[in-house]
């Protein structure tokens, strides 16, 4: 009997975790990602109605300021020569004071290059450890998109967030001049000291609550697959949140790292509680049983124990293998076809489904059926626990 294809991801259970009965339901994260680019965006055009403009240089654009945080620090001290060229383009702490600025400039054959590049530089301005950790808050801001972290109880920080969200920039920073010497772009981006120490630590405060809430599990339901997705995504946000710190002790805010985990803790205590949970696996057309072996490997590979019949969790699965016809080809092919579920037997639905395919060739009918087999078989081994993993992680394998 085939098995039914439905994709159910992981985040469903992190977000199970967090619902409160009787709650009306929450605004969605493209609706809070509209709500906080149109405040940014009236609070842009106050700005540049404010600067005016003039020469070459270009309007203020943000990449991620919380509007409504006001600043005490003093406005830049913004100098032209003759030809128009801003100090900031050479010396930008010139204009920007390092007392209340971080500032860094970026040059380009285009006003997005240029843009990009400041942003780039003003990140490595944080050290190697905030620019290698890029890629975390990148993936959390599109979290708090799609609505799976939410930290909406925090406006502020979320704007903060949602409006960074289309750019590769650390949350905060924004582009506040761009000139152009007619064979160059310029741009600086700045970040604001004291408009974004509270942000950031209103940040912090939010995820490490998010986070405690994810992995407070009554020890009734530790031992299952929704506790492992739950801490999947603490791990992801508690990544984030090192480099929050970091950001927030180089503003000059409160140290934070005291007592703070990583994400490879959580991932470590995840790969413990996998530990406590056996999976069982059901293949069908599988005479030699080399399918089933080759999950088997895989699932424990993640660290899940050998299930049975009375197991909770069971990976079913369907392989079959079928002559394929090749005009004007003297060899033979088998085409195999291969669909899993990693099933929860208390609720009857599927967790995560698996599927793939190939062909393989010989010149024998017989033996093109055993490598198919076999080519589905290793396909599995490298493919499974990997896949696995990343839907455990939040985000569905792409087959």
């Amino acid at each position: 009997m085939g098995i039914q294809k439905t994709c159910a991801g992981a985040l469903v259970f992190a977000l199970a975790f967090l619902s409160c009965a009787g709650s009306p339901p929450p605004e969605s994260g493209q609706a809070r990602l509209e709500r906080a680019r149109s405040a940014n965006s009236a609070a842009q055009g106050d700005r540049d109605q404010a600067s005016g403009g003039s020469g070459n240089s270009a309007s203020r654009t943000s990449a991620g300021s919380a509007s409504g945080v006001g600043s005490d620090s003093p406005a830049p001290e913004i100098t032209r020569d003759r030809t128009g060229r801003p100090s900031w383009a050479d010396r930008p702490d010139s204009a920007y004071d390092p007392a209340y600025y971080f500032a860094a400039v970026g040059i380009g054959s285009s006003r997005r290059q240029a843009e990009a590049n400041a942003f780039g530089n003003l990140t490595g301005r944080f050290g190697q450890s905030v620019r290698n950790d890029a890629k975390s808050v990148e993936t959390y801001k599109q979290r708090v998109i799609s609505g799976v972290v939410d930290i909406s109880s925090n406006v502020d920080a979320e704007q903060a967030v949602q409006v960074s969200s289309s750019m590769e920039s650390l949350i905060g920073a924004e582009i506040n001049d761009v000139w152009n010497d007619e064979r160059d772009y310029y741009a600086v981006a700045v970040m604001d000291k004291a408009k974004l120490i509270p942000v950031y630590r209103g940040l912090i405060d939010a995820n490490l609550g998010l986070i405690s809430r994810l992995t407070d599990v009554p020890a009734a339901r530790r031992a299952t697959i929704e506790t492992i997705a739950a801490y999947h995504t603490a791990a992801g946000i508690a990544d984030a949140n090192s480099v929050f710190v970091t950001v927030l002790g180089m503003l000059g805010g409160p140290d934070m790292r005291p007592g703070l985990k990583t994400g490879a803790d959580y991932i470590y205590e995840a790969d413990e509680i996998a530990r406590l949970i056996p999976v069982n696996v059901v293949v069908e057309n599988d005479s030699e049983g080399r399918i089933r072996s080759a999950f088997a490997a895989a699932l424990s590979g993640a660290g899940f124990r050998t299930g049975n019949n009375s197991s909770r969790y069971v990976v079913r699965a369907r392989v079959s293998v079928t002559p394929v016809d090749l005009p004007n080809q003297p060899n033979k092919f088998s085409r195999f076809v291969l669909d899993a579920a990693f099933t929860d037997g208390n609720t009857n639905s599927i967790l995560f489904p698996f599927n793939i395919n190939g062909r393989e060739g010989h010149i024998s009918q017989s033996e093109a059926d055993q490598r198919a087999i076999r080519r589905a078989e290793a396909r599995v081994r490298e493919e499974y626990g990997n896949a696995l993993q990343g839907y455990l992680s939040g985000s569905l394998p792409q087959n």
